[in-house]
């Protein structure tokens, strides 16, 4: 029976061991818990994004694009997917649940519909324009962010798009 306890007790002494020195003797060396992500209490906050939900238009998704870039030699593409907020007449997303949310943007689609060439053609011409330096930082993508709803607007009207939003966007 002693050997048998023996042969169990000593390895989980020795995983007992080490899960108590990683929990409270490497933090107290090292000032570092292993449990967090190794930053210390005095350490920046991590960025949090919020994702809002939109509460006077309703969403669009005018699907994934990838152009080439008008870098020299064409080698560089980018990306992208948008999601356009637009307003529907009668319409407050922030109201509707379930299936009258998926109601209001199915009758979005619907409207949309006959101007969709236009504004893949609005958007595929503005962003195979535009060079890697022109979109790899932030400010190039706000500003390219205004001129997709600029050019939009004049599409599906600057009174009913209220925003566009990148859900994807990749440099190649």
């Amino acid at each position: 029976m002693l050997k048998i306890l023996g042969m169990v007790g000593v390895p989980v002494a020795t995983i007992a061991g080490t899960i108590a020195a990683l929990l409270f003797a490497v933090p107290m060396i090292t000032g570092k818990s292993v449990l967090s992500d190794g930053g210390s209490a005095d350490a920046a906050p991590v960025e949090t994004v919020v994702v809002m939900i939109p509460d006077e238009g309703v969403t669009y998704s005018v699907g994934e694009r990838i152009v080439n870039l008008a870098d020299a030699g064409g080698f560089r593409y980018l990306k992208t997917e948008i999601v356009l907020e637009v307003i529907v007449e009668d319409i407050r997303p922030a109201e509707l649940r379930g299936e009258s949310l998926t109601t209001a943007r199915d009758e979005l689609q619907m409207e949309m519909e006959p101007l969709e060439p236009q504004i893949q053609d609005v958007i595929t011409l503005l962003l195979s324009s535009k060079s890697v330096e022109d979109v790899s930082t932030p400010e190039g993508k706000s500003a390219l962010k205004a001129e997709l709803l600029d050019a939009l607007g004049e599409v599906i009207g600057e009174e009913r798009l209220l925003d566009l939003y990148f859900t994807q966007f990749v440099i190649q």
